[in-house]
């Protein structure tokens, strides 16, 4: 009895088996079109996130799902996939979107029936409603407390600029603030905010403090930026929005995992996954009135600086020789924009001449050094160096002046005349060096027998063919040094590279089985050669390889889809009859072998 029923299992294994492998293909069996659209919750924190799965069943023939604006979330889109299914000989397709529902307020709100065309029909999802709470655990049947609570997500993220008035004048240093406000909310990877509006320039690094306030009984993580800025245009100017991107630690779903201990408040918060989803924020915007400088009581050497600043200047040294060179240093420093402060331009071109200057600025101070020599020894003194600015805070102008610098010339022996040192001397060495008739080629005047020359060797035709190919040599064999270095150095390289050969090889032996009619070492050998030649043709591991894998990567985009349906169906194809029982005549196997070929084949000729 108990033989007979292991005969009867048998027999039913090689039935089904049969059913499978015979005529497999994609065209062989239609399959129903169907769109469905699902949620992994219904219920949704305003830190937490949405997941909606689109899925359309029996074709490939469709494009992700568009979406327009949907009151109450921002939707992301988070990948698609395609897979392929082979049961009792019935092969199926389906193709699905993800997208990411990020709720903004608190309410119900509704992901409306989506349309889509399928085929050249349409198909219609039904209407879903989403529920968005506040706080954790707390569903719409929940008694709220008297504690306030914000209502959307601008409430609970928002930025503030803030400056210390709204009129100002050209060039003067603005104070501005920018505040980051986060309401229960964990934030990630804060960027500094962007400056972008035309008419101000920005000096300096921006400072950054946190801190927390209480703000109508809500409680505020602040993040705040103070930069300085300038403006560099007159009339009014729209300061704003800034905007300062960051990213938000959205929870992940935990409505899929069982119960279990794990499930106590403590350890759900331990061992809780989230992810990031970056976001953008804007503040408001300024308006920003630029005045003119005021003409009346402005110094005659002004050159343009607003501000508080700092000024000095020194000449040295005080005692020098005539001809000698005097250093001119001036300094500037404070408080406004120095990379429009210039230094005082000083008319001393007819007393001393003057050199190019060396200015160092490294964003706290300015620094000139310039050389000047006196013209003259009767010049007692180096003139007053007057600098003059604007200060915004008391509006007028201020000058400081630092100087006259007296100086002490004295003056060379010899009335100034011009003294080479030791140039009779160097002139009678070299008369001693030299040797009539040595250095001296008098003039002949015949030419006598002319004689012709060999041509140097360097001149000779040969000796640039030789230098050609003594240049394409030395290029083989760098390429191949090269080639080599790579095989040996880069692993990805030397398997995709080598691939084709490995499969040639097994190819001949699973021929071998073939002839031999060993059909289990056959397919064995034809499923190892397929899968050694993808792995390495697609950089994948061994136990990775299969038509997801394949469908997934880069260079898939350039094989034609028959070739991809056919390693799915070859992989189905060799692991049945490996693991079952059936009997395969020899044309089954030519057209397997064939199918291998034509896919391998196809593969080398698109991706090299």
């Amino acid at each position: 009895m108990i033989k007979l029923l292991v005969t009867i299992n048998r027999l039913l294994l090689f039935v089904l088996f049969s059913f499978i492998v015979i005529g497999v293909s994609p065209q062989a069996y239609a399959q129903a079109v169907s769109v469905e659209a699902s949620v992994d919750k219904k219920e949704v924190r305003l830190d937490s996130y949405v997941e909606l799965t689109v899925t359309v069943n029996g074709s490939q023939d469709v494009i992700p799902v568009p979406f327009s604006n949907i009151e109450g979330f921002d939707v992301q889109a988070a990948g698609s996939k395609t897979s392929y299914t082979i049961l009792n000989a019935q092969y199926s397709s389906s193709k699905t979107f993800v997208y990411k529902f990020y709720p903004l307020k608190v309410g119900e709100f509704e992901i409306p029936s989506l349309e889509l065309d399928v085929d050249s029909k349409r198909y219609f999802t039904d209407a879903i409603t989403i529920t968005v709470i506040d706080i954790p655990g707390a569903s719409k049947n929940t008694i709220q407390t008297q504690q306030p609570k914000a209502r959307t997500l601008d409430d609970k993220l928002f930025v503030v600029l803030k400056a210390p008035d709204t009129e100002f004048y050209l060039n003067s240093p603005i104070p501005i603030k920018i505040l980051l406000y986060a309401n229960e909310l964990s934030l990630r990877d804060i960027n500094y905010p962007i400056l972008d509006n035309v008419g101000f320039s920005e000096e300096g690094k921006t400072a950054v403090k946190q801190y927390q306030q209480v703000i109508n009984g809500l409680k505020y993580d602040i993040v705040e930026f103070n930069k300085t800025i300038y403006p560099t245009r007159t009339g009014e100017l729209n300061l704003g929005p800034l905007t300062v991107n960051c990213n938000i630690l959205v929870a992940s779903d935990k409505s899929n995992r069982r119960e279990s201990v794990f499930d106590d408040p403590f350890f759900s918060d331990f061992f809780n996954r989230s992810e990031k989803r970056p976001i953008k924020i804007k503040s408001g915007e300024m308006v920003i009135k630029v005045k003119d400088l005021p003409s009346e009581g402005r110094p005659i050497g002004f050159n343009g600086a607003v501000g508080n600043y700092h000024f000095d200047a020194s000449v040295g040294p005080s005692d020098v020789k005539e001809g000698d060179p005097l250093t001119l240093k001036m300094m500037i420093s404070g408080e406004g924009h120095l990379k429009t402060v210039n230094f005082p331009k000083l008319d001393i071109e007819d007393q001393f001449k003057v050199y190019e200057p060396i200015i160092k600025d490294d964003g706290k101070q300015k620094r000139l050094e310039e050389v000047v020599i006196p013209k003259s020894s009767d010049i007692k003194e180096f003139p007053a160096i007057n600098f003059s600015y604007f200060d915004p805070r008391y509006n007028k102008y201020l000058t400081i002046t630092k100087g006259p610098f007296p100086i002490n010339i004295q003056k060379v022996e010899g009335d100034g005349e011009l003294r080479v040192i030791g140039l009779n001397k160097k002139l009678e060495i070299i008369e001693k060096q030299q040797e009539l008739g040595s250095d001296i080629v008098f003039i002949k005047d015949r030419l006598g027998i002319l004689e012709e020359k060999d041509r140097p060797f360097y001149k000779q035709g040969y000796y640039f063919i030789f230098l050609l190919l003594y240049g394409l040599l030395w290029g083989v064999v760098l390429f191949f040094l090269k080639r080599y270095q790579r095989l040996e150095t880069d692993t990805v390289f030397a398997k995709r590279h080598l691939a084709p050969k490995h499969a040639r090889k097994d190819l001949m032996q699973a021929r071998r089985l073939m002839d031999l009619n060993k059909i289990d070492q056959f397919y064995d050998s034809l499923f190892k050669t397929l899968q050694h030649y993808l792995a390495h043709k697609f950089h994948l591991a061994l136990g990775a390889v299969n038509y997801e894998a394949i469908k997934n990567c880069e260079e898939s985009k350039r094989i034609d889809e028959k070739f991809l349906t056919d390693i799915a169906v070859t992989i189905e194809e060799c692991d049945t009859i490996r693991f079952g029982s059936r009997i395969i005549d020899a044309k089954n196997m030519r057209i397997a072998y064939q199918r291998v070929e034509e896919i391998i084949d196809h593969i080398e000729r698109r991706i090299k």
